[in-house]
């Protein structure tokens, strides 16, 4: 015989379930454990004890509430775990959960430093071919004013200037450290100077090392100015 027929469609009164807050007093350091006793709906009340997943389940404050949890609603209860990672779980992201591993691999370092290499070996030999195109056109610069430095003097003395430092003027110290300057003269008639710039150290690499200025305004190799 069918004794629940007659309260078929009716709710029946559940008791009272309390509800318990974070216990994170019983936890270890940055563990949380939640127990949460919540009647389910339906004929019998139920009862669901929820932890994190790497918090032990039945520590002594979950023992009590799982005795009083039982006492209320009989053996009709429910353990669930929340979601997370299991016990001893690495903390970092991992490809299984849709992130990226952080960090490099040595493969990538590797290809980095070889993407590196390439860029760097174009690169180089193009700022230093530079370097010295700029150096050249700063000798140049002061072959010219040299030049017009020895007219000035052949007006006020009769004869060019033999050397740089007759004239009163000195090549700054980055240009002489690239390029020596000297005056060769031959008294004529007519008097005539040709100014050479000769270069020394990093500089020979250039493709024009030795540049020279006349007092014709000849300038060699004409390929260089």
């Amino acid at each position: 015989m069918d004794w629940s027929a007659p309260f078929r469609g009716v709710r029946a009164r559940q008791p009272r379930i309390p509800r318990l807050r974070s216990l994170a007093a019983t936890a270890r350091p940055r563990t949380l454990i939640r127990a949460a006793f919540v009647p389910a709906t339906g004929r019998f009340p139920k009862c669901r004890v929820r932890t994190v997943a790497d918090a032990p389940l039945l520590t002594t404050t979950l023992r009590a509430a799982w005795s009083r949890c039982r006492r209320l609603v009989g053996d009709n209860v429910r353990i669930t775990r929340a979601p997370g990672r299991p016990t001893g779980a690495d903390p970092r992201p991992s490809r299984r959960h849709g992130f990226a591993v952080c960090g490099f691999t040595l493969l990538e370092l590797i290809i980095v430093v070889v993407i590196v290499g390439i860029l760097a070996a174009i690169a180089l030999p193009s700022y230093a071919s530079y370097l010295r195109r700029s150096a050249r056109a700063e000798a140049q610069a002061f072959l010219t004013d040299a030049a017009s430095r020895e007219q000035q003097f052949l007006v006020d003395r009769r004869a060019y200037a033999a050397s740089i430092a007759s004239l009163n003027v000195t090549p700054p110290a980055d240009l002489a450290a690239k390029f020596t300057f000297t005056i060769a003269t031959a008294d004529g008639p007519p008097p005539t100077f040709t100014v050479t710039g000769q270069a020394i150290g990093e500089q020979v690499k250039d493709q024009c090392p030795t540049i020279t200025l006349d007092n014709t305004g000849n300038r060699t190799p004409a390929g260089c100015w």
